[in-house]
């Protein structure tokens, strides 16, 4: 009893005939069968949820390690040269990609499947972009290159916590079945024209809210949590 045929079952016990002769019968059968079929994908769920806890979990508290470790040793200080910088996030992109696309071809064909994040040389490929990110990022705020575009980066970044939550609640909207329930609709291209969108409105929200304020909203909440009395938000 797999999860696609729950769903079929889901599906009949919703659009059964309850209008026969023998509709009590048909009823019950119904109600059987959409709560096995409910039952079989929360349990499928719940073993996702599992997989993705361990998995991501010790992955997420790894890596979280390893920014401790770089903060430790002044990586995002003055440890390396903007050139030094540079070179690193050459070089590991280089890498990262080599990698990943040793198995990019099998994910095209089979329209990356999620499966396809359990992949070593993603796993592995994903971490070394990331690190070659980092160091351009770096880079980059360091150089007299774009200063307003930095700002408004900047902005975001003062407000970590309230664009994650409101990108959350977004995308849910988006996504979801209690929003628009766009999920598995955009092709490749609109996926991207998704997340440029979002990003614009978060740069502009953040811009606009930094001007007036001291803190994000959450951040603010959070902070005054944290000291127990009320921060002020408003700017001098």
């Amino acid at each position: 009893y797999t999860r696609g045929k729950a769903c079929q079952d889901l599906k009949k016990s919703k659009n059964s005939d309850l209008c026969s002769d023998h509709a009590p019968v048909h009823a019950w059968e119904s109600f059987l069968g959409g709560i096995g079929a409910l039952l079989v994908i929360l349990f499928d769920w719940y073993w996702c949820f599992l997989v993705l806890l361990f998995w991501y979990g010790c992955r997420v508290l790894g890596l979280m390690m390893i920014g401790i470790a770089l903060f430790k040793i002044d990586f995002f200080g003055h440890r390396f040269t903007r050139k030094s910088l540079q070179l690193q996030g050459l070089i590991f992109f280089i890498l990262g990609a080599f990698i990943i696309c040793a198995r990019i071809n099998s994910n095209i064909a089979k329209e990356f499947p999620i499966e396809a994040i359990f992949s070593l040389e993603n796993y592995w490929g994903s971490l070394l972009l990331a690190y070659s990110y980092m160091c351009w990022i770096l880079a980059f705020s360091r150089s007299q290159l774009f200063p307003s575009a930095k700002r408004a980066l900047a902005n975001v970044g003062r407000m970590a916590l309230t664009n994650y939550i409101s990108q959350t609640l977004i995308c849910g909207f988006i996504f979801y079945g209690w929003g628009l329930g766009k999920f598995g609709s955009f092709n490749r291209i609109e996926q991207i024209y998704v997340v440029v969108v979002i990003w614009i409105f978060q740069i502009a929200c953040s811009h606009s809210w930094m001007q007036r304020f001291q803190f994000g909203p959450l951040e603010w909440i959070l902070r005054s949590i944290t000291y127990g009395r009320m921060q002020t938000i408003k700017r001098p």
